[in-house]
């Protein structure tokens, strides 16, 4: 039997025509969508569903939690509703920041004192908290070596990690020495959760969608932003209306 390799050319006129009845359609594209099909992503998206799923089929399940943070514009915003890539725990403050967003005052060190003075207070029982890797989560425990580290600063970090290395071998060579023995990242956010009985699922990169907080955010900023604009629009008025529309996001919603 021959084998023959069969080309198909499709001119721009003849797209619509020719493309369409085989179930393609015209439309934005979700840039997003090659970086989570990546090896490394997918097999981060798989270690979370293991772990949500073994989770649910405990003897004893954790109680999850979703934790996350967002921002609303103190007049309201009417186009639309800004998402991000967490429903017990909510923290609210009055951006002082010239950004758009709470991003110029949310920062590791008030994400923290957040954490252990709110959230874990309010947390009855053994939890399984499910976060995103912005920057304020995913402060390690211990840097480990990167380009922007000095050839003496890599060489510091192999001599206290043990390491036999030649020590007049050229920067690069120290880096990839450093990446070879690289170790499993620990964030200080995890041990700060875990010492208090809880773990921590994070979601896969791209994937903020696995999040149920953020359904909990757009139905909350819909009743915001209906409502803001009969009471003012000062810290103490927004910071009300904020919490009246949390709290009309019930279970039952």
């Amino acid at each position: 039997m021959e084998v023959r390799k069969l080309y198909i050319v499709i001119t721009l006129s003849e797209k619509h025509v020719t493309i369409q009845p085989l179930g393609f359609k015209y439309k934005k594209d979700d840039n997003r969508r090659a970086l989570m099909e990546t090896p490394n992503i997918a097999s981060m998206r798989a270690a979370f569903f293991k772990k949500y799923m073994e989770n649910k089929h405990l003897e004893f399940t954790r109680q999850l939690v979703f934790l996350d943070e967002t921002w609303i514009f103190s007049k309201g915003n009417k186009m639309k509703s800004w998402q991000d890539e967490n429903v017990k725990s909510v923290l609210d403050f009055a951006s002082k920041s010239k950004l758009m967003d709470y991003h110029g005052e949310m920062h590791s060190e008030n994400f923290t004192k957040r954490v252990e003075n709110q959230l874990i207070p309010n947390l009855e029982e053994p939890s399984l908290t499910v976060m995103d890797n912005s920057p304020y989560h995913s402060v390690e425990l211990e840097k480990q070596p990167s380009c922007s580290w000095k050839r003496g600063e890599i060489v510091e970090w192999l001599e206290k990690n043990e390491f036999r290395f030649d020590k007049q071998i050229f920067k690069a060579e120290l880096l990839s020495l450093a990446k070879l023995h690289k170790k499993p990242k620990k964030y200080k956010i995890d041990q700060l959760l875990q010492a208090n009985g809880h773990e921590v699922l994070r979601l896969p990169p791209y994937h903020c969608q696995f999040n149920a907080i953020e359904m909990i955010w757009a139905d909350t900023k819909y009743n915001y932003n209906t409502h803001i604009g009969g009471v003012g629009h000062t810290d103490e008025n927004v910071l009300e209306m904020w919490q009246k529309a949390l709290e009309k996001c019930t279970p039952e919603v």
